[in-house]
């Protein structure tokens, strides 16, 4: 599996400093069996390159900045997170995968590689892989898992960049729909992290969700974290509850009447007060949430 990058501007020059890769250019390229990233043998002086990330071992989450400046953005569509966790409903058996470092078993195309180049006091390396941070890279993932699992999506498959469910309606389907998906999963070489995957299940977190054979259900763990919650004293902590709120908006009847005092005490920004109706507000919400 391997993607080219088009570019629409030059990627400027970073400047390196020793104390940048310090003790780390004598660790490990390769992660697992995988390649990540390869020394570059090949003199590249004169030309731009991208170089002088902080720490060797922090490149896998680095921005990759002017060169994704220069890049033109990829608009393919992700999943749909509730559409894919909405599938389950009914669903007697599930199994939900992850892949492995996902986005480096994507192959950079060679003539490309060039284009990622970092400078380290061990010499010049470049990513044989696709980095993470790169901007088209959750597309690009998309895409392809997309494409390779396209006879099974929506039959028995649903795909979210790398996340797979394996879902049946009924249990005795189960095993043939894990056999057609690691035939394909084989096929094009996908690996799992099997610390990630559970198989054969009833239920269980998905995306950030409770799903099982009843459908969608609030996320205990979502739940735990605003009944534990401190009454808000700024703005920050304040604009933190609403974002937690709002990912179970979907779980509180009348949410609107419920979450308006909170959303309304944000228009005050300047003047954050929390006073006794907002916390009345807030001790209602946790005692229906409860």
């Amino acid at each position: 599996m391997k993607i080219k990058f088009p570019t629409i501007g030059g990627v400027e020059k970073y400047k390196a400093t020793p104390s940048n890769h310090a003790n780390a250019m004598w660790k490990p390229y390769v992660k697992g069996e995988r390649e990540t990233m390869r020394r570059c043998v090949r003199d590249i002086r004169g030309k731009k390159m991208l170089n002088g990330w902080k720490k060797l071992k922090e490149l896998m989450g680095h921005p990759l900045r002017d060169l994704n400046k220069a890049c033109p953005k990829d608009f393919y569509p992700l999943s749909r997170i509730d559409q894919v966790v909405g599938s389950t409903s009914k669903c007697e058996l599930l199994s939900m995968m992850d892949a492995s470092q996902g986005y480096h078993q994507i192959i950079l195309a060679p003539e490309d590689r060039k284009r990622v180049n970092f400078v380290t006091s061990a010499g010049i390396f470049c990513y044989v892989a696709m980095p993470f941070g790169l901007k088209n890279a959750s597309a690009t993932y998309q895409s392809l898992v997309d494409k390779i699992f396209r006879l099974q999506i929506r039959k028995n498959v649903e795909v979210y960049i790398n996340y797979m469910l394996v879902k049946s309606r009924k249990a005795k389907d189960h095993m043939t729909n894990l056999e057609e998906t690691f035939s394909v999963l084989r096929k094009y070489r996908l690996k799992l992290n099997p610390g990630k995957c559970a198989f054969r299940v009833q239920g269980g977190h998905l995306l950030g969700f409770m799903v099982t054979q009843r459908g969608i259900e609030a996320n205990p763990l979502k739940i735990k974290v605003i009944l534990d919650m401190k009454a808000p004293t700024n703005v920050n902590e304040m604009q933190r509850l609403t974002g937690r709120i709002a990912a179970l908006s979907r779980f509180i009847s009348k949410a609107v009447e419920k979450n308006l005092p909170f959303f309304k005490i944000l228009r005050k920004a300047k003047k954050f007060k929390w006073d006794a109706s907002y916390e009345q507000a807030f001790e209602e919400l946790k005692k229906y949430l409860a």
